[in-house]
């Protein structure tokens, strides 16, 4: 009986052990959980903060997008003006005219045909106004005598290349009747011409005169046609006087003096002396003469 009940002690102890035993190891068990629970939590909470700490790290600024600007519309441009297409160039000429005038010499009523030869210059423009100057040819000779027999026209090419005047014409063509942009040049009998026709009955329509190895002028002839002509003091722009100091004449220097004392028309800014060394009364001291004169004329 008693053996029973000792079992029956022993039993319920190692009933109560074990579920001791049991509920113990479900405490350990709970407490485990949930400091595993609450372990989990925090490296939960540790690793979140890492992630947003490392995401506002290497977060990209929002850039701010401007609006775009409405294209400005290309400048168009200018339309270039059509370059004016130059003129054709024209090399110089010689021409030779005809005309009708009086016989002055033979029969002073009597009409006659004569001929001119006119000088073109290279490029003329028929639009624009040219200087004029007349080449009275020597005793003995006719229109051909400057351009044929002297070559001239070369001559005057080369002034106007080089610059040393401006280009000349005549007759039909397209001149200036201002006296200051005419001239009159003579050499030998034609400088006697060009004071006793021209300046003395023409003063009023030619300004610029050449006397090239002509001899003695008499200004007192001069004075008298004007008063006559009633030229009371025609502007003379340029009166050239040259000879050569070889030429047999040897009057022109005195001419020079005479005109100059002279007064009126006549002064020092208008009378222009040169002597043209190593020239006899030639044609080669006409053509230098003449040269020297229409640089005076237009320069």
């Amino acid at each position: 009986m008693k053996d029973n009940k000792r079992k029956n002690r022993n039993a319920s102890v190692r009933r109560l052990t074990a579920e001791g035993i049991l509920l113990l190891a479900l405490l350990c068990a709970a407490v485990l959980l949930t400091a595993a629970a609450v372990w989990c939590v925090h490296r939960a909470n540790r690793y979140r903060a890492s992630a947003e700490a490392a995401a506002r790290q290497t977060e990209v600024p929002a850039v701010e997008t401007a609006s775009p600007s409405p294209e400005a519309s290309p400048t168009p441009e200018p339309t270039p003006s059509p370059s004016p297409t130059p003129k054709p160039s024209s090399p110089s000429r010689v021409e030779t005219l005809e005309y009708t005038a009086h016989d002055y010499v033979r029969d002073p009523g009597e009409e006659k045909t004569k001929r001119l030869v006119v000088y073109v210059p290279k490029d003329y423009d028929p639009s624009e106004e040219y200087d004029v100057v007349f080449l009275m040819h020597v005793l003995g000779q006719n229109e051909t005598f400057w351009t044929e027999q002297l070559g001239f026209a070369s001559v005057i090419d080369d002034l106007l290349e080089s610059g040393a005047c401006r280009p000349v014409v005549r007759s039909q063509y397209s001149i200036s009747s201002a006296p200051e942009r005419t001239g009159f040049i003579g050499a030998s009998f034609g400088a006697y011409m060009t004071v006793n026709s021209i300046l003395r009955e023409n003063a009023d329509l030619v300004g610029n005169y050449g006397y090239i190895g002509g001899g003695d002028i008499d200004p007192s002839l001069i004075s008298s046609r004007w008063s006559a002509n009633g030229f009371s003091s025609p502007q003379i722009s340029i009166f050239y006087i040259g000879e050569g100091d070889r030429d047999d004449l040897g009057t022109v220097q005195s001419s020079y003096q005479k005109l100059l004392a002279s007064g009126g028309a006549f002064d020092a800014g208008n009378l222009v002396f040169s002597v043209l060394s190593g020239y006899a009364h030639e044609p080669a001291e006409w053509i230098l003469g003449a040269k020297e004169a229409l640089a005076l004329f237009y320069p």
